[in-house]
């Protein structure tokens, strides 16, 4: 019985070494997927000025707005186009500004409870999650796992069936190179592939852009395609509190 958990451990487990450092790799699906998020827990601050480019038909629109995280509880987002609007969460805060309408929506935190908050942390920043970076949880189906190259990089190919998805990810840093997910029919519902990627400390690998595939949540059937790129992309350079700061005018409808 020991031979076989010995042998067992072997398989799923192997040492790359590159360069003078050591690489680990879990080769389960579990370890895989895991390695993907858990490199988010390593990014204390992260900014970037956002431009996303979408094509729906005819109709082509540009969006803008720059993004600011500091870990455990600090948000900003300032939306520049199509329309200005302001959202910021600080600790025991949350505001949603509409300067056009001048109109907010203030949510005081300092009576939830610890789960409370999680929760409420949890939904803001799925709500402007940056899309293409990270994968959250991923339901199993019948998968294979096999070694590819996909562009310059040494890459896990996962190929999932019921749920109908694939992953390209990166062997030696765990970034999520491109993810497609198909409908029963073997046609593209999402997909997400990013460019341009930039290695920062701690062996962080992000992409500088993204191009992404989603439904069109107005007419059933539709695609809608963009571009988008991650200006000044910057990782645990440090953020002031005071960035996270900020005072209504006097003159907002308070919606609460």
């Amino acid at each position: 019985m020991k031979r076989i958990t010995r042998f067992s451990l072997f398989i799923v487990f192997i040492i790359v070494f590159h360069g003078n450092k050591a690489y680990c790799i879990d080769l389960t699906f579990e370890g895989i997927i895991g390695g993907v998020n858990s490199k988010f827990e390593l990014i204390k601050t992260m900014s970037t000025n956002v431009v996303r480019t979408s094509f729906k038909g005819n109709t082509t629109v540009k969006e803008s707005w720059s993004y600011y995280f500091k870990k455990p509880d600090k948000l900003k987002v300032e939306y520049k186009e199509p329309h200005e609007r302001l959202l910021v969460l600080n600790g025991n805060s949350f505001i949603e500004y509409i300067p056009k309408i001048k109109k907010a929506r203030v949510i005081d935190l300092s009576d939830y409870d610890a789960k409370e908050k999680a929760s409420f942390y949890q939904q803001v920043f799925a709500r402007v999650s940056l899309l293409g970076l990270r994968l959250g949880n991923m339901k199993k189906g019948r998968v294979s796992i096999k070694k590819v190259r996909f562009d310059e990089f040494d890459a896990f190919f996962i190929d999932s069936k019921k749920p109908d998805y694939q992953l390209w990810i990166d062997i030696k840093t765990n970034a999520l190179l491109r993810h497609v997910v198909y409908n029963g029919n073997g046609e593209v519902m999402m997909s997400t592939q990013g460019a341009d990627f930039k290695m920062f400390k701690g062996n962080i690998l992000l992409p500088q852009k993204v191009k992404a595939v989603l439904p069109d949540l107005e007419k059933k059937g539709e695609m809608i395609t963009s571009d988008m790129s991650l200006n000044n992309l910057r990782v645990n350079e440090g953020i002031s509190d005071t960035v996270f700061e900020f005072e209504l005018p006097k003159d907002v409808e308070i919606i609460k």
